[in-house]
């Protein structure tokens, strides 16, 4: 929490998390792994972690998660130049959360100390901040 004790910052990341999360579906649907597409191995592997982690933040945040997932795709299939637009959402979500926590935190993100847990844990802290926000 360290990270994240500005409100501002924390409405930043409310924001910003969902969009860089859906801008990645659309940019990793293109490519496959074994022929698995990208973005549904990634899917799967978060349910499956948070799940593991903390199954009643996952029953929030997998259907979030879902709703995000197909939205994302459903915006690839309708819009001619999606590629464009959603580099744009990626790129600006991205430096909105730099401002939020240089501007409004005074410190570096959290993904400077752990790159792979911030990646992980970055959409279900958005959930639980976004419960406790409403709660």
């Amino acid at each position: 929490q360290s990270y994240h004790g500005n409100i501002v910052n924390k409405w930043i990341h409310i924001f910003c998390i969902p969009a860089i999360v859906w801008s990645t579906i659309i940019l990793l649907s293109n490519y496959e792994f074994r022929g698995y597409n990208v973005s549904n191995l990634l899917f799967f592997f978060y349910c499956f972690y948070y799940l593991i982690l903390n199954i009643q933040l996952a029953l929030i945040a997998i259907p979030l998660l879902f709703m995000c997932f197909r939205n994302a795709l459903n915006f690839k299939w309708s819009t001619p130049d999606y590629k464009w637009k959603t580099w744009c959402i990626f790129i600006s979500a991205w430096i909105l959360q730099f401002i939020g926590h240089g501007v409004f935190e005074g410190n570096s993100p959290a993904l400077m100390d752990s790159l792979v847990q911030s990646f992980l844990m970055a959409p279900l802290f958005v959930v639980k901040e976004a419960i406790s926000l409403i709660i």
